[in-house]
């Protein structure tokens, strides 16, 4: 993009703004976490590190968990700013007894970004991550962790709150056309 995502201009603040209080308004503590070379400086909320750049996603959620003063953790990319509180209501609803739950859209693809993980989740994202291996599936196939894989359209929520923004392309598309 050229620019970290989190600080593009989306409706009248940023996309990371959007995301902020989304779980600001359903309660939630919220913490960024980032990589050491995105430049966040100037966020309303706490900025996490990284515990292991380049790790990606995985890494990003094992650091979450390891910063969480709570057992429950919530995660929601900043580029995806189409999902609605619902998605997470509908998540709380359900958290007890689950170490994660990750919602399934139409098409039966995982969104493992927007989505909830427990602490319990900690020891084996640390055992992938020290495998070198950094596919969120992977924490989310082990026998290890009970998850709910939570099919999200007969709840009525629609694929396109998944929709990323990734690209200069998507994003002018999200500005002409930010409900679709």
């Amino acid at each position: 993009m050229g620019v970290p995502k989190a600080l593009l201009p989306y409706g009248k603040s940023t996309l990371l703004d959007r995301s902020v209080d989304l779980l600001r308004d359903l309660g939630l503590p919220v913490r960024l976490v980032t990589s050491a070379d995105d430049e966040m400086d100037e966020v309303s909320v706490p900025v996490v590190r990284d515990r292991i750049p380049g790790a990606g996603p995985l890494g990003a959620i094992y650091t979450a968990l390891l910063e969480s003063k709570f057992r429950h953790c919530f995660v929601l990319p900043c580029d995806t700013p189409l999902v609605e509180r619902d998605l997470f209501e509908v998540i709380i609803d359900r958290i007890e007894n689950w170490d994660a739950i990750v919602p399934v859209d139409s098409t039966g693809r995982l969104h493992p970004l927007s989505a909830y993980y427990s602490t319990s989740c900690l020891d084996v994202a640390r055992d992938l991550l020290q495998d070198s291996q950094r596919q969120v599936r992977r924490l989310l196939e082990s026998r290890k962790l009970h998850v709910l894989k939570l099919s999200v359209i007969d709840l009525g929520i629609p694929d396109h709150y998944f929709r990323n923004v990734n690209t200069p392309e998507d994003y002018r598309e999200l500005l002409e056309n930010p409900r679709e």
